[in-house]
């Protein structure tokens, strides 16, 4: 991606999920200076929806398998 496409994608806090999660990280990582406040703001923010995503789609699964154990265990009698 050239900086006019990653400075776009940073402004409409990437809406079109163009950015991975490593390129955030990536530009993020880079001479704060060079960044200024509101980007480094918004960088961040795009770095916790994707890890947030990335968590959700980790422990959905765990969570629905709890539920069904308690399901099963009220009409077991457990």
């Amino acid at each position: 991606m050239s900086n006019e496409e990653i400075k776009r994608a940073i402004l409409e806090m990437d809406e079109r999920e163009e950015l991975a999660k490593d390129m955030l990280e990536q530009v993020s990582a880079m001479d704060h200076r060079l960044l200024i406040d509101h980007y480094q703001q918004r960088l961040q923010a795009l770095f916790f929806k994707k890890k947030f995503a990335e968590r959700l789609a980790e422990t959905k699964p765990k969570v629905e398998g709890k539920k069904q154990l308690a399901r099963g265990g009220k009409h077991s009698g457990i």
